[in-house]
């Protein structure tokens, strides 16, 4: 997957944490995602136009709860529909925020899904899942990435795999 594609939404997150949430992330390294279940809660969301794909954040309830609560401005005590709307509302602020940078690609965004099980599976477009975990001063959280570039032509072309790097 190009860095091209990734460093904007690492830089979204890393700015929705640190302004909004205030919690700086430390970012890990970055590397495949294994094909399993997630748990927690995952806010998912497509992305259409130039590139083709979809982003996963996946959060821990404990740090969910955590984010909703400093979203909110009020103690949240359990996994709840305020906590779902927080979540779909942070990965739509991620995605909108890549967006602007990705503005050469005429991007769409689907609506946010937010996910809560268990276990639960996020569907990808069948190229490789790259996994960014990202560390907050409530605990761990990944974001995983399948992106494809798509070429003027219709024609798709897997983008290249590299590691994301943020500068």
């Amino acid at each position: 997957m190009d860095v091209r594609f990734v460093n904007p939404i690492i830089r979204a997150a890393t700015s929705l944490f640190a302004q909004m949430l205030r919690s700086p992330l430390d970012l890990g390294k970055p590397g495949l995602a294994p094909r399993r279940p997630y748990s927690g809660v995952t806010g998912v969301i497509e992305i259409r136009g130039g590139i083709v794909g979809t982003i996963a954040l996946n959060l821990s309830n404990h740090l969910a709860i955590a984010a909703a609560s400093t979203m909110r401005e009020e103690k949240i005590r359990e996994v709840n529909t305020e906590v779902f709307d927080a979540i779909g509302e942070m990965v739509n602020i991620i995605a909108g925020q890549a967006k602007s940078e990705l503005a050469a690609h005429q991007l769409s965004l689907g609506l946010p899904t937010v996910l809560k099980d268990r276990l639960h599976m996020v569907r990808f477009s069948g190229t490789p899942v790259v996994r960014v975990p990202l560390y907050s001063k409530w605990g761990p959280l990944t974001i995983d990435f399948s992106m494809i570039a798509q070429p003027n032509r219709g024609q798709t072309v897997p983008a290249r795999m590299t590691v994301p790097v943020i500068r």
